[in-house]
């Protein structure tokens, strides 16, 4: 049931991996490992994208669904923030069925320290068919 939908979604998130793994950086989905957080911060620079899919929607359409996908950019001690941003909206939003909603920067301070990142929420949404 549902196959070609499946493949789709897969070669949707595979596209998505492979757009942000062409700048050189680490991606992780959902979230980070503890170990890997620990590298990371005590690494010079904390640069790194997580993917996190959300909740399923209906839409108006009974053959079509919904998802909000979140793209969170971690960048430490970069000058070109909004410059990589605008790079992975341009990219992920070339993908079939993926469209730009908005992006969101926060600045966060780094536990008990005095570093801090930016990180940049990139939102999109892809729609998913249904075989009917």
């Amino acid at each position: 049931m549902n196959k070609r939908t499946k493949k789709y979604m897969t070669d949707q998130s595979e596209g998505i991996f492979d757009e942000l793994k062409s700048f050189g950086l680490s991606v992780y989905e959902d979230e980070v490992a503890e170990d890997e957080e620990e590298q990371l911060f005590n690494s010079d620079k904390y640069n790194f994208f997580t993917i996190e899919y959300s909740n399923i929607n209906a839409t108006e359409s009974p053959t079509q669904l919904s998802q909000i996908i979140i793209i969170d950019y971690y960048s430490e001690d970069r000058h070109d923030v909004w410059e990589v941003v605008v790079d992975v909206i341009t990219k992920v939003k070339n993908i079939k069925a993926v469209a730009f909603d908005r992006a969101r920067k926060e600045r966060l301070r780094m536990s008990e320290s005095e570093r801090y990142i930016d990180r940049v929420s990139i939102v999109f949404k892809r729609v998913i068919k249904l075989e009917c």
